[in-house]
């Protein structure tokens, strides 16, 4: 099921103490992420792994045939095989992609299933949500990097340039025991640690936040603390209002809000 962005946001919030804000809907219960009109916003979305069809038409591989996953889940290893190896030579990297490649950027579950695309359509709290359809996916470019390790991804059609992170309703403490968490939502530039940039949330927000494995273009996110702290971030989906989202510790963001979740991976993929 398609969601797009079809009403117009009316977020309810305000400061409870220092860096946090409230999503309280009409009966006074709170809310991870903005209402509609007074109500929070329900999608509860379950998503189901692409099929090759979409796999194709997006330039991926196929997914394995159900008997060749169930044969290699019950294979068991020679000891020649987990016997330790000595590396004798490694191979350098791959480039990452030029900047004037365009990209996709695939959703995948915990098992690296693909589940969808970053969709080009914000929900209706205005985060980034997941498609199954290529032709709606939204495309991205990878500028030059700076040598820090940590890079700024641009978007296109978006209000601001760059898919990144705005705080949520409970500040910037993220850590393993916190419900704290963010949006993955378009951002403006981040010049330096910690930085208020402009976003649809007037929240604390960064664009720097992600890492690039060189070999299988994997993302990692990373918040940067006020002390230039990187702090690791799971990247998130939201069933409950379908978006896509960061936190540190998901567990403690379910029991605050009792909104089922799962942690996904993303993954950047030329468009060819």
């Amino acid at each position: 099921m398609r969601v797009l962005s079809l009403f117009l946001l009316f977020a309810t919030f305000f400061a409870v103490g220092l860096g946090e804000f409230v999503y309280q809907d009409e009966s006074g219960r709170n809310h991870s992420h903005p209402l509609v009109d007074g109500k929070p916003i329900t999608v509860n979305r379950v998503l189901k792994p692409l099929s090759n069809g979409a796999l194709f038409s997006a330039g991926l591989p196929p997914r394995s045939p159900r008997f060749v996953l169930d044969a290699h889940a019950k294979r068991k290893a020679s000891p020649v095989q987990v016997a330790p190896r000595q590396v004798i030579s490694q191979v350098p990297p791959p480039p990452l992609p030029s900047p004037d490649q365009p990209l996709r950027i695939v959703v995948s579950d915990a098992f690296g299933v693909p589940m969808g695309f970053v969709d080009t359509n914000l929900n209706t709290a205005h985060c980034f949500q997941i498609t199954s359809y290529v032709d709606i996916a939204a495309t991205f470019y990878l500028p030059t990097p700076d040598g820090s390790g940590y890079y700024d991804i641009l978007v296109q059609n978006q209000a601001y340039p760059y898919i990144g992170i705005a705080t949520g309703n409970l500040g910037t403490g993220y850590g393993q025991t916190s419900p704290s968490y963010g949006f993955v939502t378009p951002v403006s530039g981040s010049d330096y640690p910690y930085s208020y940039n402009d976003n649809i949330f007037n929240h604390a927000g960064e664009s720097t936040i992600w890492q690039i494995d060189p070999v299988t273009l994997d993302l990692s996110a990373f918040w940067q603390s006020a002390e230039g702290d990187r702090i690791p971030l799971t990247i998130f989906h939201d069933f409950t209002t379908g978006s896509l989202d960061l936190t540190v510790g998901l567990d403690y963001f379910y029991m605050r809000y009792g909104e089922p979740v799962e942690s996904v991976g993303f993954t950047l993929a030329p468009i060819v």
